[in-house]
């Protein structure tokens, strides 16, 4: 058995300092005399006891506890909490509790207190949190967090399992919290197996769940089993309907209903496979991972290419409280999509207020080393008789505007990239620096990221043209 004081508060027990010739032992007592418990009724395994001395003839300056009235602990308290751990495999046990009180002689009680303690295992709890549980709708991947307590102590929790609908239940770690799954098949419909993550590690488990249903609603259940194998009682999620993948690029909405529209349009003019559509600015970003890392660094990775398009909209991630622009929230993914054959493509504008974002974090992921700073009585602008011009060769076409662009952020690429794009500016009030507002990253001969600064629905004038690049780049390039 162990003992564990938690709580502990103190008062010393005087009396009257007595002759210290013939010193008399002192007397310990436990508040509590017996404890008369069978069966249910015993006590759970975290129990508060107090305990007193007397001293005819001097004062108590502590006490000593045992469990065996062999091996003795000190202490100067007169009460405490304690948590006792029940054997594993067994149910109940009866706890022996020796205290005797030490005078300022250090002379022991010959004679110690003794209480036999009836004690009995507290089925443990297990829950799914349904705060930050998926909404009724999920994409490829679900990532759920849970949590499990016990009042015998959450060491005492040794298993933990996981059920899909009607499927087998699956063991997963006691002490990781956080579950991703992903369909071996993504692209399947009906009753699949999934791959489970743990966390945001990169491997899944070694085995698979089954009963995981795509293009269908799909619950998730949950218990735990503790050392003396009393198990929870079962927690369910509520009902998400997950969604398979059709295609192999994944389109990332992050703007209003308008601009999504002229995106699709474009898509849906040029792109000859099928591909899947996720709306992350709708309701306020109802739809945009609650976990980030990992459920969005997992959904990518099953596509080829992405495209991402963000303006300088702020949202707020529900778990962490952060307050940016979709693109910090994406960022951190794009790497490891990127590093094992992911294409990307990502047009944004960004906040005229440099502190509404974390620039570090988009800095060397996407090929931005820097953006020009603007004062705020300049400013750079792209008429619509100018163009954003193309600076590679490979027949790319120039982009104009339908109208006049303000506030155009040009940026300094970073020297892995090259410089895809440049606008032609109109600079106001002396407005100066970079005029690139396009980079590329190619690695073994093949294009694997292009960054543009600007809205390219905006360089609609000749659709044609604006159709043309997003040919060239997704079909060509990105093939």
């Amino acid at each position: 058995m162990l003992l564990l004081t938690l709580v502990i508060s103190s008062v010393f027990s005087a009396c009257k300092k007595g002759n210290k010739n013939g010193n008399q032992a002192p007397e310990t007592q436990i508040s509590i005399k017996e404890i008369n418990l069978v069966g249910n009724n015993r006590l759970q395994t975290v129990i508060r006891l107090n305990w007193f001395g007397i001293d005819p003839d001097g004062y108590i300056k502590g006490y000593e506890i045992s469990l065996d009235n062999s091996n003795w602990n000190f202490v100067t308290t007169q009460d405490s909490t304690f948590r006792f751990s029940i054997s594993s495999g067994s149910d109940t046990t009866d706890i022996d509790f020796y205290v005797r009180a030490i005078d300022d002689l250090d002379t022991r009680d010959p004679s110690p207190a003794y209480l036999k303690i009836p004690l009995k295992n507290t089925p443990p709890t297990a829950e799914i949190d349904d705060e930050y549980f998926a909404g009724d709708t999920a994409h490829s991947v679900l990532t759920f967090r849970w949590n499990a307590n016990d009042l015998d102590g959450a060491e005492t929790i040794k298993e933990a399992y996981i059920k899909v609908n009607e499927g087998n239940w699956f063991s997963i770690p006691v002490n990781k919290k956080l579950v991703s799954l992903v369909s071996t098949t993504p692209e399947a419909t009906g009753n699949v197996t999934a791959n489970v993550y743990m966390q945001s590690e990169t491997s899944p488990l070694t085995n698979t769940i089954d009963g995981f249903v795509l293009n269908g609603n799909n619950k998730i259940y949950i218990k735990v089993k503790d050392i003396a194998g009393s198990e929870s009682l079962i927690d369910t999620s509520e009902v998400v309907y997950m969604k398979n993948k059709k295609g192999d690029l994944l389109f990332i909405n992050g703007q209003p209903n308008g601009v999504r529209d002229n995106y699709l349009n474009i898509f849906n003019s040029v792109y000859t496979n099928n591909y899947d559509f996720i709306d992350y600015y709708e309701q306020s970003g109802k739809n945009q991972p609650k976990f980030w890392n990992p459920n969005f660094t997992l959904l990518i990775k099953l596509y080829k290419k992405l495209f991402i398009n963000s303006d300088p909209t702020l949202f707020t991630n529900s778990i962490t409280g952060v307050n940016s622009i979709l693109l910090e929230f994406a960022t951190p993914s794009l790497q490891e999509f990127i590093d094992e054959g992911g294409r990307v493509l990502v047009t944004a504008n960004f906040p005229t207020d440099r502190s509404l974002f974390d620039l570090e974090t988009l800095r060397g992921v996407l090929p931005i080393d820097s953006l020009v700073t603007v004062p705020s009585n300049q400013q750079a602008r792209i008429v619509s008789d100018s163009a954003i011009v193309p600076q590679v060769a490979g027949n790319y076409p120039s982009v104009k505007p339908n109208s006049v662009i303000t506030g155009v952020v040009p940026f300094y690429p970073t020297p892995d990239s090259e410089v895809f794009y440049k606008a032609q500016l109109t600079k106001i009030n002396g407005w100066s620096g970079s005029n690139t507002v396009a980079a590329r990253r190619i690695q073994a001969g093949k294009v694997v990221q292009v960054f543009f600064s600007v809205e390219l629905y905006r360089f609609d004038k000749v659709q044609s043209d604006l159709n043309a690049l997003f040919n060239k780049i997704l079909n060509e390039d990105f093939n």
